[in-house]
């Protein structure tokens, strides 16, 4: 890539572009060699994949995330499909099932096979909830060092967020280089927020923005995080489920509970895995790495016994390691108020209400 950073940008630089503009940013991407992944409609859903041109049919339409329900619906003006679909940068920086290594015999030799390393990419239009997941993620499964984020601040929410109350958006954190911001008709705020961002915002043909545009922006996404109707009160959580462990509310939850996984599978912080390895005839042996969940019976397996053999017990742990003891070994929540758990669990279980319901009970002992 030719980024060169030889000169201090000074200020952040903002510019108004509609939608058509993206795609030259998206061709800007590209050209210096970043691989872009982005939002996409499929199958009446928003995710994430390879792109080479903004998806234009995200304009007007935006995610509808309800507790066990996810929709459409018609919203004039939105540009990325509103809320978050069940695909996180998780999906990209350690794929669902990849091969680690391979190893095959030639003569008296043995040779291994690794996957070669993957070049930087760009994530486009990425949440501000799934880029601070991508820091807590990468505590486990570091990403490439030059990817880029592009980070799309939300300016409405869905029923099952709860980004505020957790401290990640709906205004964009730390690990933006470029923040985008829908305010109305089409357009959108473009902002640099690093060195490199401001190299590439530099090369990006757009009206400077106003002022009022820019406050227009801002207080688009305040009023977002007013809108809120979930929250977490994460220090009183943490306290809570760490002195509750036998709480009955675990047996209330395992009544409804499937333990499906799909509240890990859609995380953007869980990064449980497991190891398969497998031989043939001819020798060839190889390891895959696959995503695995706490919620499956075997995942807790130790010397021929399962430790979590309940459905009540497997909650428990999921919910207390994403509120309380991920503190312990991260300095930080697991939890960034995605809501993913929520609008994507068959039953609906709330992780909010749980977690309040503990809150409560340890006040009340």
């Amino acid at each position: 890539m030719d980024l060169t950073y030889v000169v201090a940008m000074g200020s952040e630089r903002s510019l108004v572009v509609r939608p058509p503009k993206l795609n030259s940013l998206v061709e800007l991407l590209t050209s210096h060699g970043y691989s872009v992944v982005g939002p996409i409609l499929r199958d009446g859903v928003v995710v994430l994949d390879f792109i080479e041109k903004f998806d234009e049919a995200l304009i007007g339409v935006e995610s509808a995330p309800r507790p066990g329900e996810y929709r459409l619906e018609e919203h004039k003006g939105a540009v990325f499909g509103g809320p978050v679909g069940p695909m996180s940068m998780k999906r990209w920086i350690n794929p669902p099932n990849r091969i680690a290594w391979s190893a095959r015999p030639e003569g008296d030799q043995v040779h291994v096979d690794t996957p070669k390393p993957r070049g930087p990419r760009a994530y486009l239009g990425i949440r501000p909830c799934d880029v601070a997941a991508r820091t807590i993620f990468g505590e486990v499964w570091p990403g490439h060092p030059d990817d880029l984020v592009i980070v799309a601040e939300c300016t409405s929410v869905g029923e099952t967020c709860f980004c505020s109350s957790m401290g990640t958006g709906p205004a964009a954190g730390e690990g933006a280089d470029i923040v985008l911001t829908e305010f109305g008709e089409g357009s959108v705020l473009v902002r640099s927020r690093s060195d490199r961002g401001a190299v590439l915002l530099a090369r990006m043909n757009g009206a400077a923005a106003t002022e009022d545009e820019i406050e227009s922006a801002r207080s688009r996404v305040a009023a977002a995080a007013e809108s809120m109707v979930r929250s977490i009160d994460s220090e009183a959580a943490r306290e809570a489920l760490a002195s509750m462990p036998d709480s009955a509310v675990w047996d209330s939850v395992a009544q409804r509970c499937l333990a499906c996984a799909n509240c890990t599978m859609v995380c953007p912080t869980c990064f449980c895995t497991s190891i398969n390895d497998t031989a043939d005839l001819d020798g060839v042996v190889q390891r895959t790495i696959r995503w695995d969940s706490c919620f499956t019976p075997g995942f807790s397996e130790i010397h021929g016994g399962v430790h979590r053999d309940s459905v009540a017990a497997r909650y428990r742990h999921w919910a207390s390691h994403k509120l309380s003891t991920w503190w312990d070994q991260f300095g930080t929540a697991g939890c960034v108020g995605c809501g993913r758990c929520i609008t994507w669990c068959p039953v609906g279980i709330d992780i909010t209400e749980e977690a309040n319901r503990i809150i409560k009970e340890v006040a009340h002992a």
